[in-house]
């Protein structure tokens, strides 16, 4: 219960720390049953991303506006509203993009219902993913683990990220 407890707690400190949250998925997944870890990844990854999305909704807009200015506010609104399911849930795997874009989203008040799907959705893929690793290198083997959750599967992301950008581009063009 305990290492449940703590993967839960270091994965919502990464909403304000920089702890990669492979990482910590990964290597709980090597020590942890497979249900529960996915479960404490999956919880501690929804928590993260809530913080960060109420960081932008309730602190980052009032800073934002203070050191940008109103129009300059309102046009950064208007872009941030460009924001979609897609690309929260593409970027949510790759490191400091995928937290931005969560602070983002609140700062562009994107539906907090819609903003739970798509990164609900995301974060169950990571998750597998994350445990899936822990649990195929199992104990021991720390560095692979390492290597693979956190460069490996943000790669990963940002690859099928990009790949479904050029396909949505090639398809409006056709």
């Amino acid at each position: 219960m305990l290492a449940f407890l703590a993967v839960i707690g270091l994965l919502l400190l990464d909403s304000v720390a920089a702890i990669p949250h492979g990482f910590v998925g990964a290597l709980a997944g090597a020590a942890l049953p497979w249900a529960a870890e996915w479960s404490a990844t999956w919880l501690g990854l929804m928590g993260a991303s809530s913080i960060s999305y109420a960081i932008g909704r309730f602190a980052g807009r009032p800073l934002a506006a203070r050191i940008v200015g109103k129009a300059d506010m309102a046009a950064a609104e208007k872009r941030a509203g460009a924001i979609s399911a897609l690309l929260l849930f593409a970027t949510r795997p790759v490191p400091v993009v995928g937290e931005v874009i969560l602070v983002a989203s609140g700062i562009a008040r994107y539906p907090f219902r819609r903003f739970v799907i798509a990164i609900g959705s995301a974060n169950a893929l990571l998750s597998l993913g994350y445990v899936g690793i822990g649990q195929f290198f199992g104990e021991g083997q720390n560095e692979r683990i390492a290597l693979i959750a956190a460069i490996g599967v943000p790669l990963l992301g940002a690859a099928l990220y990009f790949a479904g950008v050029a396909f949505s581009r090639l398809a409006r063009t056709s």
